[in-house]
Formats: C-alpha cells, sequence, structure tokens
C-alpha cells in the first residue's frame, strides 16, 4: 500500500506508481480514499491494473553535478565552533554528495575537512531502501578519486535510522564509507551488506590516516555483513571510544562488535550483538594490531573457526588488553579464549603484547581444548592477573583459563561463586536479562570495598563504578587501578641490571628491560651477539652470548639501548682475560661424534642402500657422526674387516655397526638412517663424553704419519685406533656400474685394527701418541685420503643394550665409542667444544627481521593468475643473509616450469617466496615449519604454520587453490604431498602442501619437485608405482578414492582393466597417441592388483620419463580453469594440438627405453599423498 500521495478534491493530476520490477510479480490493485476515508470507486467499481498494461519508465540516476559549486545552503561556518549544521535528510544528502565530489566547497571551506553537527533525528527511508536502492557512502571508495572525509561530524546525540546498504561485491560500505574524520555523539540503526571493510558507521579507516581517525560515543543496531574486516561500528578504525553495538555482525576474517581491526585504542565500548565470523573474530575487536582495549565489555554471543576471543579473537605488536569484562559465550575451533583467542608477541616489534586484569564470566567451548582457556586460548605472550569463573561444585565455568605457549603467565587465577560475591556481600548476583551469564556490579562492589580480597592476589576493580546512563559497569581513566607492579601506559624505560663481568669462557648475559616503548638496538661490540629476544612481564630479557676471550688480557664492551625519544641507555660487559691454553679444556664439554662401521663389499646389490642410509645419517645429525666401509674382499678389500666382523657376529652384507654397541641392518636407506640417528642419540645422552681428540697428519713420501693427542677428564682404560680412509673411489659396485662413488673406505690400520690399549692414572690427563703406516697400493688418490680416530672405553657400571627401535643391542665386547674424529689428511684437527659456535648443528638464529619478507618471483600475464608459494624449513637468518635461501628458490622457481605443460603455460602462474627464518638449520634442532623425516620416504611439517606463512603473499580466499611448495634444508631423499579438500567443480579443486628435502643435486630436486608438486599438488595426480607387498587394494581403499574423482582427482588411475572404459580410452582410440606407449597396465595407487594406469613409466611412478598423456591433459585442463574460470569450456582438439610438442619427446622417450643397452637412472618412489579430508581452513 502506498501512503502519503495528497490530491486536492478539483486538482486533475497524473501520476505514477513505481514498482521494483526485480520483485514484482503480478498485477495491483489501486484504491482511492476520499476524504471522509471511505474508497472512491469509478462507474466500474475497483480500478485494477493488470500486468500487461504495465510499462517501464526510464532509471531514475541522481546527478550531483550541480553541486561541484560552492554552496550557502548550510547554516553555520564548517569550523568546530561553528560547524555546519544537518537539519534534516536533504541537507545529509547534500552533505555526503558534497563529500563525493572532488574538490568541493562550502562557503569557501573545502566540505571534506569541515565541521559538521546534525540537529534532530534522521530517517534515511526516503533516500534508501529495497525501493530506492543502497545508500552511496559518505567518502565514496569506488570512485575514480577514492574520495574520503577527513573532518569532524558531531552527532549531537541524535539518531540516523533506516540505513540501507546491500552490496555484497563493493568495499568500504557503512553510513561513512572510506574515512579519516572524527565521527562522535551519534546513533545509527539499518542494514548493510558489503564486501571488505565494512560497518553499520563507517567501512574503514584508508591508508596512512589512522592517526587522526576517530568514534566516539556511537551506538549502532540492526545488522551488518560482508568478507574480510567486519565491525558493528567500523571494519578498521584507529580509535573507538565509549560505543555500543546492539547490531548483529557477520563476516569470514577479523569480525567484531565494535572494530574488525583495531589499530591504536578501543575504550569503554560495549557490544551486545552476536557476532558469527571464522577467524579472528571478537566481541569489540576481531584482529587487535596494537595499542590497548581497555575497559570494554562483551554481552554478546560470539562464534567463529579460529583465533576467536571474548574480547579480541588476536592480539598482536604492542597490544595491551586491560581491563576487559566478558560475559558473552564464546565458540569456536581452536585458539579460543573468554578474552583473548590467541595474544600473540611479535618479534619484529619491541613493543609488549599482554593481557592484564581482565575478567571472564562466559562460557567458552572449542574443538580443541588443548589451545582453549576462559581467558586465553593461546598465549605466546604476556598474560597476568587475569581472572575466570570457575566453580566445580556447581558445574559453573573450566579449569583452564590460560594455554600458555612459550609465553609469560603468571597470577592468573579462576574464581568459584562465592570468591567472585565477596564474604562481606551475600547478595547474589545480579542476573543478565534472560538470566543465562552474571553480571558485574554486585561482585565489583564487594570488591571495591573488600580489603581483603584484594590482599590476597584477587583483582583491585574497585575504579569500577555503576553507570546508571549504560548500564554497565565502567571505569574512567582517573579511577582506574592499573595493574600491581605494571607499567601501566606511561612511557617507561628500564634497564634492570646494566653492567656484566664474566669469566674468561663463552657465556650468556641476560639483560632485562621493562618498557612499554619502541626503541632500538644502536651497537653491539663485535665479540657479542644477541641469542634471543623473549616478551616477559611488563618488558622484554634479551639473551646475549660473549664469545671466548682467547687473549690474556681482559676486555670491556657497551650494548647501547636508544629509545624513541632519543634517549640512550648503556649496558657495559667486562670479560676477565684468557686462561693459559693448556687448561682451558678442564672446564668444557667435549662433542660427541658417533662412528658407523660399514660392513659391505662391491659385490653386495643391496649394500649401496647402507651407504645412502650412512648419509641421511649424517644429514640429520651434521657434524655429529663419521663413518668407515669395511670392505672383506673385492677391489676395495681391507684387510682388517674379517677380525672386526668377528668381533661384532657379522653374518651378513650389508651390516653395520654403531658406536660398537648396535646392530643396524639392510631396513632400506630412509629407515635405517633413522636407526642410526637414535642410537647416536642413546650413545650421547647416555654416556658422558670424557674423552677429546685431536691430531696433526702428514704424507712423508710413501709413509703416512699422525700425531695423535687424547685430552682424557676421567682415569681408566681406554682404546685407541687410527684407520686411513679414502672417499671418492669411482669403481664397479654391483647393480650400479662402474661409475659407483665409493666413500670412507678403509685403506689402512695404523693402530691395532681393534685399538690400542692405553691407560691413564689421574683425572684431566692428555695421552699423546704417534702412529705411521706405508700407503697401501690400493689407494687411487692420496688427495682423498682421510685419518679417522676414535676412542673406546669401557661400559663399567653404565648399561650395555638401549631402547632404539629395530637396533640390535648384542654382546659386542666391553667398550662402545666415547668419540671419535676424521680430518682430511694434511689437515689439523683441533678439539671440539659442545658449545662451539662453528658446528652448523648448535648455530641458532639471532635476527629474525627477515622473517615473513615476501618476493614476488613472477606475476601472470595471463588469466586469472594461479598462485604458487615457495618457503623452505631448516634457514637460519645467515642463509638467508648469505643468498642461500633464495638461490633455493629460485631453483625451485625454475624447475617448477621445466616441465610440461607448465613450461607452455608458466604465463599463467603467480609465484612468490617467503622468507622462513627457522631457529635452527638442521632437522633435531628446531625449525620454523616443523619438518620432519619418518618411515620411508615420508616427511611432513606443520601445515598451518605453512598457511600462516603463505598469507603474507595472498588472501585467503586465493589459498583455496593456491599450491605451497617446502624446501627442506636436507639431503635425504624424501618427498610428501599433503592434499586438501576445495569447492565444487572436477578439475582437482583444493590447495597443497608439498614437503621435500633439496638432496644432492637440482636433477634430484627437480624430480621430486615434479612428482609431488606439479603432480600431486597441482592437479591431484595418482601413484603410479606400485608395490608386491601390498596386493589386492581392499574395497574401503578403492572406495574413498572414487569419492573424490567427481572433484577431477586420479585422472592417471583407474580401477577397470578395460580398455574401452578406462578414463584415458579416448587416448587409446586416437593414431596422434600411438607412439607414446599408452595402454592399460596393472599397478597404481602403491596397489600391485586391482588399480590400473596408463603407461609403463612416468613422472608419478618412478619421478622420470615425464607426465604421460592422460597426466598432461588433467594438468592442462585445471590450468585453464582456474586462468579462465568455471565458464571456460573445454574442447579435446585444443588440446590435442597442444600436446603435439609432447607427443614428439614421449614417442623419442619411449624408442629410447626400447634399446637394450639403454639404461635410464631410476629414483626410489617418495611417500603417497595424504590427504587430510579437510579443507586447509579446518587445519
Amino acid at each position: 500500500m502506498c501512503n502519503g500521495l495528497v490530491l486536492n478534491e478539483t486538482d486533475a493530476t497524473d501520476f505514477y506508481i513505481v514498482l521494483p520490477a526485480q520483485t514484482y510479480t503480478g498485477g495491483f490493485t489501486l484504491e482511492i480514499l476520499g476524504p471522509s476515508g471511505v474508497m472512491t470507486k469509478t462507474a466500474d467499481g475497483d480500478i485494477v491494473m493488470e500486468r500487461s498494461q504495465l510499462r517501464a519508465i526510464p532509471e531514475f540516476v541522481y546527478e550531483p553535478e550541480a553541486l561541484v559549486e560552492p554552496s550557502d545552503e548550510f547554516e553555520g561556518e564548517g569550523t568546530q565552533q561553528s560547524p555546519f549544521l544537518i537539519n534534516n535528510v536533504s541537507d545529509l544528502l547534500l552533505f555526503r554528495d558534497l563529500i563525493n565530489t572532488q574538490g568541493a566547497e562550502i562557503k569557501g571551506v573545502p566540505a571534506a575537512q569541515a565541521c559538521y553537527r546534525q540537529t534532530a533525528d534522521i530517517s534515511l527511508e526516503s533516500a534508501c531502501g529495497k525501493l530506492w536502492g543502497s545508500w552511496v557512502p559518505i567518502g565514496d571508495y569506488a570512485s575514480d578519486e577514492a574520495l574520503m572525509f577527513d573532518g569532524i561530524y558531531d552527532g549531537g546525540g541524535y539518531a540516523i535510522t533506516d540505513l540501507y546498504i546491500d552490496k555484497a561485491d563493493a568495499d568500504y560500505q557503512g553510513l561513512f564509507g572510506m574515512t579519516s574524520a572524527n565521527i562522535s555523539n551519534l546513533r545509527v540503526s539499518g542494514s548493510v551488506v558489503g564486501h571488505d571493510y565494512v560497518g553499520i558507521v563507517s567501512g574503514g579507516c584508508y591508508g596512512d590516516h589512522y592517526a587522526r581517525t576517530g568514534i566516539f560515543n556511537v551506538e549502532t543496531e540492526g545488522s551488518v555483513s560482508g568478507r574480510y574486516y567486519v565491525g558493528g561500528i567500523s571494519g578498521e578504525f584507529a580509535t573507538a571510544e565509549g560505543c555500543v553495538n546492539k547490531a548483529s555482525v557477520t563476516g569470514s576474517y577479523a569480525v567484531a562488535g565494535i572494530l574488525g581491526v583495531s589499530n591504536t585504542s578501543l575504550t569503554r565500548c560495549v557490544n551486545e550483538g552476536t557476532v558469527t565470523g571464522g577467524s579472528y573474530t571478537g566481541g569489540v575487536s576481531g584482529y587487535h594490531n596494537a595499542g590497548v582495549l581497555f575497559d570494554n565489555v562483551n554481552r554478546g554471543e560470539i562464534s567463529g573457526t579460529y583465533n576467536v576471543g571474548g574480547l579480541t579473537g588476536y592480539s598482536r605488536q604492542g597490544g595491551l588488553v586491560i581491563n576487559n569484562v566478558n560475559l558473552g559465550s564464546v565458540s569456536g575451533s581452536y585458539n579460543v579464549g573468554g578474552a583473548t583467542g590467541y595474544c600473540s608477541k611479535d618479534s619484529s616489534s619491541r613493543r609488549m603484547t599482554a593481557m592484564m586484569n581482565n575478567l571472564n564470566l562466559g562460557e567458552v567451548t572449542a574443538d580443541k581444548v588443548e589451545s582453549t582457556g576462559s581467558v586465553c586460548g593461546y598465549n605466546t605472550a604476556i598474560s597476568v592477573d587475569n581472572y575466570w569463573l570457575y566453580d566445580p561444585v556447581k558445574m559453573l565455568g573450566m579449569e583452564v583459563g590460560v594455554n600458555n605457549f612459550d609465553g609469560t603467565a603468571s597470577n592468573n587465577r579462576s574464581l568459584t561463586e562465592l570468591q567472585l560475591k565477596g564474604d562481606i556481600n551475600p547478595t547474589p548476583y545480579y542476573k543478565s536479562r534472560d538470566d543465562s551469564y552474571y553480571d558485574l556490579v554486585d561482585a565489583l562492589t564487594a570488591w571495591a570495598a573488600d580489603s581483603t580480597m584484594v590482599a590476597s592476589g584477587y583483582p583491585a576493580f574497585s575504579g569500577w563504578r555503576y553507570s546508571t546512563q549504560t548500564g554497565y559497569p565502567e571505569l574512567t581513566m582517573e579511577d582506574a587501578v592499573r595493574p600491581s607492579g605494571g607499567v601501566g601506559l606511561d612511557p617507561i624505560f628500564e634497564i634492570l641490571q646494566s653492567r656484566f663481568e664474566v669469566g674468561c669462557y663463552k657465556s650468556e648475559i641476560e639483560v632485562r628491560i621493562k618498557t612499554n616503548m619502541d626503541y632500538t638496538i644502536s651497537s653491539v661490540p663485535d665479540w657479542i651477539t644477541q641469542k634471543s629476544l623473549v616478551s616477559e612481564t611488563f618488558g622484554f630479557s634479551y639473551v646475549f652470548e660473549v664469545s671466548e676471550n682467547t687473549v690474556e688480557s681482559p676486555r670491556e664492551g657497551t650494548i647501547v639501548f636508544c629509545t624513541e625519544n632519543q634517549a640512550c641507555y648503556p649496558v657495559t660487559v667486562v670479560q676477565e682475560e684468557a686462561e693459559p691454553e693448556m687448561d682451558r679444556w678442564k672446564s668444557r664439554d667435549f662433542w660427541h661424534r658417533s662412528l658407523a662401521m660399514r660392513f659391505t663389499a662391491d659385490w653386495c646389490g643391496y649394500c649401496p642402500n647402507m651407504a645412502t642410509a650412512v648419509s641421511y645419517a649424517k644429514s640429520l645429525k651434521k657434524d655429529k657422526i663419521e663413518a668407515v666401509g669395511m670392505h672383506p674382499s673385492g677391489g676395495q678389500a681391507f684387510a682388517g674387516t674379517e677380525e672386526m666382523a668377528q668381533r661384532f657376529a657379522i653374518t651378513g652384507l650389508p651390516s653395520l655397526i654403531v658406536d660398537s654397541r648396535a646392530l643396524v641392518q639392510n631396513y632400506g636407506a630412509s629407515t635405517a638412517s633413522g636407526i642410526i640417528a637414535d642410537v647416536h642419540e642413546e650413545t650421547e645422552n647416555t654416556y658422558p663424553t670424557v674423552t677429546g681428540i685431536a691430531f696433526k697428519s702428514r704424507i712423508e713420501g710413501n709413509e703416512v704419519k699422525a700425531n695423535v693427542n687424547i685430552y682424557i677428564k676421567e682415569a681408566g682404560d681406554y682404546k685407541v685406533t687410527v684407520l686411513l680412509l679414502e672417499d671418492d673411489v669411482i669403481a664397479y659396485q654391483n647393480g650400479q656400474g662402474n661409475e659407483y662413488e665409493h666413500d670412507d673406505v678403509a685403506r689402512l690400520a695404523l693402530s691395532n685394527v681393534s685399538g690400542d690399549a692405553i691407560s691413564v692414572e689421574e683425572d684431566y690427563t692428555v695421552w699423546t701418541g704417534s702412529f705411521s703406516g706405508t700407503i697401501p697400493s690400493s689407494v687411487r688418490n692420496r688427495d682423498n685420503l682421510k685419518l679417522l680416530v676414535y676412542v673406546e672405553r669401557p661400559y663399567g657400571d653404565q648399561p650395555r643394550a638401549g631402547g632404539a627401535d629395530y637396533a640390535v643391542y648384542g654382546n659386542y665386547g666391553d667398550t662402545y665409542v666415547d668419540n671419535c674424529r676424521a680430518e682430511k689428511v694434511g689437515m689439523e684437527a683441533v678439539l671440539q667444544y659442545a658449545d662451539d659456535e662453528t658446528l652448523g648443528y648448535l648455530y641458532e638464529s639471532t635476527d629474525y627481521s627477515m622473517d615473513g619478507v615476501v618476493k614476488t618471483l613472477q606475476k601472470a600475464t595471463a588469466g586469472n593468475g594461479i598462485d604458487v608459494v615457495l618457503l623452505g624449513d631448516a634457514y637460519s637468518d645467515r642463509l638467508i643473509a648469505d643468498g642461500t635461501y633464495d638461490d633455493v628458490m629460485n631453483t625451485a622457481y625454475e624447475k617448477f616450469f621445466a616441465v610440461e605443460p607448465y613450461a607452455s603455460y608458466k604465463d599463467f602462474f603467480n609465484v612468490y617466496s617467503v622468507n622462513v627464518v627457522s631457529k635452527n638449520e638442521v632437522y633435531g634442532g628446531e625449525t620454523a615449519l616443523e619438518g620432519y623425516f619418518s618411515n620411508g620416504t615420508h616427511v611432513g611439517g606443520n601445515d598451518r604454520t605453512c598457511f600462516n606463512y603463505a598469507l603474507k603473499a595472498i588472501t585467503e580466499e586465493r589459498m583455496d587453490e593456491a599450491i605451497i611448495i617446502v624446501m627442506m634444508n636436507s639431503q635425504l631423499y624424501s618427498g610428501t604431498c599433503y592434499m586438501y579438500y576445495g569447492g565444487e567443480g572436477d578439475w582437482g579443486n583444493g590447495t597443497s602442501v608439498s614437503y621435500f628435502p633439496i638432496g644432492f643435486d637440482d636433477e634430484e630436486f627437480a624430480r621430486v619437485l615434479h612428482h609431488e608438486a606439479c603432480g600431486h599438488g597441482f592437479s591431484k595426480l595418482a601413484d603410479e608405482y606400485a608395490y608386491e607387498s601390498n596386493g589386492m587394494i581392499t574395497p574401503d581403499e578403492q572406495a574413498y578414492r572414487e569419492e573424490l574423482e567427481p572433484y577431477g582427482w586420479w585422472k592417471n588411475a583407474d580401477f577397470t582393466s578395460d580398455p574401452s572404459e578406462v578414463k584415458w580410452a579416448k587416448f587409446l582410440n586416437d593414431p596422434r597417441y600411438a607412439n607414446e606407449g599408452l595402454g592399460v597396465f596393472e599397478g597404481a595407487f602403491t596397489y600391485w592388483r586391482g588399480a590400473w594406469r596408463p603407461t609403463e613409466d612416468s613422472i608419478m611412478r618412478s619421478n622420470t620419463g615425464g607426465f604421460n598423456a592422460p597426466s598432461r591433459e588433467a594438468i592442462w585442463y585445471r590450468m585453464h580453469k582456474l586462468a579462465y574460470g568455471p565458464e571456460w569450456e573445454y574442447d579435446y582438439e585444443e588440446f590435442v594440438t597442444y600436446d603435439a610438442v609432447n607427443r614428439a619427446s614421449t614417442a623419442a622417450a619411449v624408442s629410447r627405453r626400447k634399446a637394450a643397452n639403454y639404461v635410464e637412472k631410476a629414483y626410489v618412489p617418495t611417500a603417497p599423498p595424504v590427504v587430510t579430508g579437510k579443507t586447509w581452513r579446518d587445519e
């Protein structure tokens, strides 16, 4: 019904009734009421308009060009003392259009910088709505100039109602769009739907204007929804104070009742609305980027996926969350807290990130309890003096308050109902309106009056007052009680100890700073290095390493800290002079190395696997394993092999003895390497290393001579063995041909092959021995000779057996290897200590400033762009600084496009590398992506951390189809792809994370990359190799793979052997593919029977031979769907035309393989892919 059109009785008037075309479906009845209120009828009765009589009218477009000229229509002067007055909706529309017109002025004052005040309630019913369309925000981001309002808007305590925006594809949507203004004293209600940066009052602040923006004393009602950066008040703003949101808020990233993203200060605000988000969801702030969250209350129901909090989902980079209260329920998947979901320190910022004096009375639930807390779900920063309701008797609340992960947490305490009420005030709590949660008023009143409670360590909320105006407990800045012992909000910088005196040996000092200011370290002596930086209560703790002083005179240096106000503070370090050289070793721990003694022969076909296992173990335990190869016969025979084989009861080859303690048999290279590493760790941890080894060696004529010093800390009996070894011996090996490289080949025993017995009667004795021998004729190249020295020690009262899985602990004598050392002949082997910095295993990163830096290696020049993100694991700060990391990333980039179809469609792809700084450079230490090596060639890491790094380069939306490739800093041969579900479509949807080591050479690197990332990761291809031991594929295995086939997975494997029914039948019937070796070959998905593949060999079988035709088609198909969208239509002939070059090269390769003398290098299959069964967002 249409109201409000008044006609005079004597007037003859033509008028239109305008109906929204998108919703009108039929005719209507026109009723005209006369003065008496009765319906006026024509002679024919009611006037009825049928659909056929309706006609379209031109679209009404409002043109504001006439408003470009200066306007005198506003009252006032546009200053703070005399603002322009907004008296009605016409004034508001005129104000909006002037702001959205470049260069507009009012009375000579730039409209965008002027001050305005509203003088009455204003309804937008006549300006926007389902009939009139969406409101155009004040500050039009969609315009060519991206116009914004920079002035002041004072609502005068009045309301703007009936706001309507329905633009799901538009950014910066709200009453104000993109703005850097001050907005205050206003109530706004309505419905807002936008894309990114969406709020009822403002879409958000833009660019570098955060510092001068603020929203004060504003209240919102209604609903708001968007995708990223969505808030009941604003999607992103610097400052909000005294705001109340009663609107429902919905989004998927950075979603909250007040500000989706808060950047400076968010104080005294209340959220009552329901907030439904994805990641980074909170009651008042979704993503708290910096500054203070102070004196806020959340009453709304908060739900999301991860990083979800009653107050803020995520706080970082100096974010302080202080004196806030949550009363609403909070739920999510993980990192869920009553106050903060994830409180994170930031390695790139020296501002303190902390939670202090917060209270949660709301219910908290999550899928992963290990990252769920009544106050904080995941804390790596500071959490002090926070409180929550937990009363197990009355089944209220949860026990865990703060889940602390590498952060600082202290005096976080749960409170029972009685403790909350206080002993002196038995009056029950006021209940909420729906009687579901407790109010604070009574409890805080009791607290303020009960000095005993405060003295007992419970929160001193004496500054809280009950507000009759808002109905909420609130603080004023003057009344607020700051956390006891804390730095509060006043600038402070204090070094707790400014002078250190240390000994001559390598040592560490801890410099603790109490501050909330920005600062830098302006100078550090070159003999002092920063080891770590840790957030602690109200400040930071630095650990600096002081290197050993080798000069016999003391030295002094100064570490200088300078604050943002240019004040500098020195820390003085004084180090003693060096001790005499001969005494230095007595007070230091020796570096332990294990001995892997390999029994092998050139006629043994399986022995190369054990040699590879030793190489892998050396990579796993960098600088901690030495090896010797004992050949009983053949071209590399060693005379002492038989004696050692008898000692260790060796009955077959290959076999390997670790530290004279444990036998490792032929389990395959990857498994055996793990056993070697485990036994090494067991020796190192069970038997303290009491000997250090140093020696010098040289060649004189045909003689090799060595002077050996053994530094012995405990008196007793020992055995010293000295062997001459040769590396890089190129010779025959069964199954490998005549060009096989033998390493660690035993050539000569300079001591007794079982060791020379020595005895020392006093602790801290240096034993010295001289050894020599004639270089045997079996030596191929003297430049490749090295000396191996190892020391064995009796077990005594120490245990003989161990617990390493699959190791065989036999009766191999009364001694074990305490230490060993190998060095090239002619090179000096010096003592090595456990804290030696030169050893890669112990190196620790100290500079994380380059972590997360994104480099764009290529941008797509065709299509929508397909994202590839390259990461590295186990790369320290020095490997990034010296270019090693970039070299690996560039090699991966080059090799990714070295195979078809990727080479021909390179321009479809965006390629990024992201710096990932690990603490250590080897596995066994700490690596950023938590890479690991498991059984066989299976590897992995922390996928969620990989996604977080990738999100520094691409958006969450683009992550859905991205490829993440992780290069692991190791020479092990391994690789595994983790495949995640995607959306609808038959082109292999879903993201992936592929892990593999860089290997020994670029060829191996490229082969594994093509198999894991290009094959599994991008196009969801199946493995085409099979193991006889796996037998027939099971019905369950087949069924779960078939479930994924409609989504375009596994296009290169099938479960039928019928040539007319297999997925690649069209290629079998196409004579153009007759020479490619296509057929139906049994064996795929690792199963020997019941699954079939298209070719005898391919990249997906043995990592060689390129992709076969069905695989190339799957890759080509997915490339085009992602590049041109789902609407792109596949054409077989178009693919065949492109594929001509591949048919020719593949036919040539097939022909070569058929030659009698053709031998192609084959690679051991890597581990099968892991189908995670979820999307990356659920990880």
